[in-house]
């Protein structure tokens, strides 16, 4: 087996110590030689579900608006928190 069948592996869901146990190899090896695909594999998956967050709070974000046209609330003060909200959103997504 060679490392990108344990990377596939990994990315199919296997951990560290089932990977070794399947392959019969120590820990420490899938480690040594994985360790920075596995840390770039994790960061990728936080800034999807960081894209995916965002995106959620975004469409609540709109609902909310919706309602508050639609009850004739939507004022200028209104505008104006939302559109801070948005913008802190936003920022958010920035860091």
């Amino acid at each position: 087996m060679c490392l990108l069948d344990i990377i596939e592996l990994y990315k199919s869901g296997y951990t560290i110590l089932e990977i070794s146990k399947q392959l019969n190899i120590p820990k420490s090896t899938v480690w040594d030689n994985c360790k920075d695909e596995f840390k770039r594999i994790i960061t990728e998956l936080h800034e999807k579900e960081e894209a995916e967050k965002k995106e959620q709070l975004k469409g609540l974000i709109y609902q909310y608006k919706e309602v508050f046209i639609e009850n004739d609330l939507y004022d200028a003060s209104v505008k104006i928190l939302f559109s801070e909200l948005e913008h802190a959103v936003d920022l958010k997504s920035d860091h």
